[in-house]
């Protein structure tokens, strides 16, 4: 699910399921104390706030080489530093 982000900065926000929902409503515990925490709570959903780049580019290769087009894109990377 993809929600709107109310935080001071623009960025797409991603509502991320919380399996312990029921345990914990308040999202207490579902975060870390670390300052580049990955995830944030906003209007009572657990959100992912960065857009997941490695995904998007990874999937192209991924439909039209399977599982083996996973393997493609960090090898070429690698290949290039040199």
């Amino acid at each position: 699910m993809v929600s709107a982000n109310t935080s001071s900065r623009a960025a797409i926000a991603w509502a991320e399921l919380y399996p312990g929902l029921a345990l914990d409503p308040p999202l207490e515990f579902a975060l870390s104390e670390h300052p580049k925490d990955l995830l944030r709570v906003n209007t009572g959903e657990l959100v992912f706030e960065r857009l997941p780049i490695f995904p998007l580019l990874i999937w192209p290769l991924y439909k039209g080489f399977g599982i083996y087009g996973l393997y493609l894109l960090p090898a070429l990377a690698g290949a290039s530093i040199d």
